[in-house]
């Protein structure tokens, strides 16, 4: 698993120095999580604290395949906690697997029944039961806290979150009628919406996935909102761009020459270019 895992992270790392994903990069490399030792045996709550007192336990009993987990734990967990991530431009939770996790289960487990036998044997099943309840009990209040946060609901005027139906309907008209090659104009509030829904290219989807983005979003925003653009403007912008449809607001159309409608509902419009 940590080969597994070194391998995708160099191919990811020569992926993101070319363009666009340049940019994708220094996003990636910002995006660090530091966080002290201590913090990481919190995070882990009662599996980490038994793991460590109980690993003198396992080291008495090791086989091969506990050596290979434990190990394998450890050298993932390294590399979180070292610079290296940082210097190959990769966040360093890209580094950090399942397996410490598992590791400090796997040894606590062991540490749960071996005090299980000792407090009393011939209950030892119910003692294990027993100390497990006691170490996930800590972890409730933890637990709670973030049931309530996770299950908090966006705003429903989010349209990035709660996609109208009107728009998800054009998008997959949109979908069946462009080609994988045909360029899309899309009204820039739905531009990443539009790219993840119908799998088309956007003239200007996202910074990370755009190049020369900067550019390309004012010439949208100009597009649907400039009203000192021209209609030999916005023809022209059209043909120089090679774009082939163009989803825009119901209550908003178009009236250039060249334009198709090919789908509209109360909420978008699709048009083909000419």
């Amino acid at each position: 698993m940590f080969v597994g895992g070194i391998i995708p992270a160099l191919y990811l790392k020569h992926l993101f120095s070319l363009p666009p994903y340049a940019d994708v990069a220094l996003w990636e490399n910002n995006q660090q999580i530091r966080i002290s030792f201590w913090h990481f045996i919190r995070l882990n709550g009662p599996l980490m604290i038994l793991a460590i007192a109980g690993l003198p336990f396992v080291v008495r009993k090791l086989s091969t395949a506990s050596f290979i987990v434990i190990l394998n734990a450890f050298l993932t967990a390294l590399l979180f906690f070292s610079p290296i991530p940082s210097y190959m431009c990769i966040m360093n939770i890209r580094f950090i697997s399942v397996l410490p996790t598992l590791a400090f289960a796997y040894i606590s487990t062991i540490v749960h029944w071996d005090l299980a036998k000792r407090i009393d044997r011939a209950r030892t099943a119910a003692c294990a039961w027993l100390l497990a309840f006691l170490a996930l009990a800590i972890t409730i209040p933890a637990t709670l806290r973030q049931l309530y946060e996770r299950t908090q609901i966006s705003p429903p005027q989010d349209v990035n979150t709660y996609l109208p139906a009107g728009a998800y309907q054009a998008f997959a008209v949109a979908a069946r009628a462009a080609g994988e090659r045909d360029i899309v104009l899309v009204e820039p509030t739905f531009t990443q919406a539009f790219a993840a829904i119908s799998g088309r290219h956007v003239y200007a989807s996202n910074s990370f996935a755009t190049i020369d983005y900067e550019r390309k979003s004012r010439e949208v925003m100009d597009f649907f909102y400039n009203t000192k653009m021209t209609g030999q403007d916005r023809v022209a912008f059209l043909n120089k761009n090679n774009i082939r449809y163009i989803v825009g607001y119901a209550w908003a159309p178009l009236d250039l020459p060249k334009l198709i409608s090919l789908y509209k509902n109360d909420y978008m419009i699709l048009y083909k270019v000419e």
